[in-house]
């Protein structure tokens, strides 16, 4: 997918290249697993469209608005950082802070008390 946040923003989040291959290497190349990176990003914005629908038609559209582009990509950080690092039991205290905050967030703008102001929204149907 790759609509909020791209395979570099999320190994940007890590020290290193040689952690983010330490969490996601699974052939022992030493080097970082794009295809668990993608996978990641991909539940991440997932979940994000899931809440999000409910209100908005998804994906957002975000290239005309830079403050909900950086807020969405946020939001796909860090829920991708927590589900990447909970793969390997590296989910620190404030990765799982992180996340719990995007997903109220999240909740928040399901239930339209957080507004997206430049994304579409949802037709109303009966």
């Amino acid at each position: 997918m790759g609509n909020y946040a791209t395979t570099s923003d999320l190994i940007a989040r890590f020290e290193d290249d040689e952690a983010v291959a330490h969490i996601t290497d699974n052939e022992d190349t030493g080097t970082p697993d794009t295809d668990v990176l993608n996978e990641v990003i991909n539940d991440a914005e997932a979940t994000i469209d899931s809440y999000v629908s409910v209100r908005h038609i998804v994906p957002v559209v975000v290239a005309n608005d830079s403050v909900l582009a950086a807020r969405m990509k946020s939001v796909t950080l860090d829920i991708a950082v927590w589900k990447l690092c909970a793969r390997g039991d590296f989910a620190s205290e404030a990765k799982t802070r992180a996340y719990d905050d995007a997903l109220e967030w999240l909740r928040g703008v399901a239930s339209g008390k957080v507004m997206l102001p430049a994304a579409a929204v949802q037709a109303v149907t009966m």
